[in-house]
C-alpha cells in the first residue's frame, strides 16, 4: 500500500490482518513498512463497505462503545441480571429508526455506565411482530458515543422485534 498526499508518496507498506478485535468495536491490524524487519499492531478502523445497514456500527439496541453498565447493587444476583439484559441488547438489531410513538412505554430501563454516565431505555408495544424502543440520554454523559447517539435519537425511537423486547422485560424483571 502506499500512503499519499496529494499526489506525493509519504511511505510504502504492508498491510496484514485486519481484523484484530481490541474490544468494544475497535480493531487492529498489523502492518510493516517495506524498509523495515518489524511488524507492528496499530489501531486502525478501517470502512466497512457492506451496504447492508444492519451490519454497521450502532446497528443494535446496545453497542459497547457506549460503555459497559454496571449494576447499582453491588450484589451477585444484579450482576448476573445486567449480563443477561447485556447480552440481549447487545444481540437485539435496529429494524428501523422511526418518530417517537404516541404511547405510553411499558417499561423503562435505567443503565448506569462507567465513568458516570447515564441512559435509560423505554420500550414500547407496537403492531404485529414490531416494538419500539426511544433512549433518553443523560445531559452530562461525557462518552462520545452516547453523546452522537443523543444527538440523532432525539425524538426518535428504533423498531426492534415483539419477541427481543419481551426477553428485554424479562430479564430486567429478576
Amino acid at each position: 500500500m502506499v500512503l499519499k498526499s496529494d499526489n506525493n508518496e509519504i511511505t510504502r507498506f504492508y498491510l496484514g490482518d485486519i481484523n484484530i478485535d481490541l474490544g468494544r468495536g475497535a480493531t487492529a491490524a498489523y502492518m510493516r513498512f517495506t524498509d523495515q524487519f518489524q511488524v507492528w499492531e496499530i489501531k486502525a478502523d478501517f470502512i466497512d463497505m457492506d451496504l447492508d445497514w444492519h451490519n454497521w456500527t450502532y446497528s443494535h439496541l446496545w453497542d459497547l462503545r457506549f460503555g459497559r453498565p454496571y449494576a447499582q447493587n453491588d450484589n451477585e444476583h444484579s450482576e448476573q441480571v445486567l449480563m443477561i439484559l447485556l447480552k440481549e441488547l447487545l444481540n437485539t438489531p435496529i429494524k428501523a429508526v422511526v418518530d417517537k410513538p404516541l404511547l405510553a412505554p411499558i417499561k423503562d430501563i435505567t443503565l448506569n455506565i462507567e465513568e458516570g454516565n447515564k441512559a435509560t431505555i423505554y420500550l414500547y408495544a407496537g403492531d404485529n411482530n414490531d416494538a419500539y424502543a426511544s433512549f433518553e440520554f443523560d445531559k452530562n454523559n461525557q462518552n462520545r458515543h452516547l453523546r452522537l447517539m443523543a444527538q440523532y435519537l432525539n425524538g426518535k425511537a428504533v423498531v426492534i422485534d415483539k419477541d427481543k423486547m419481551e426477553k428485554i422485560i424479562h430479564v430486567s424483571e429478576q
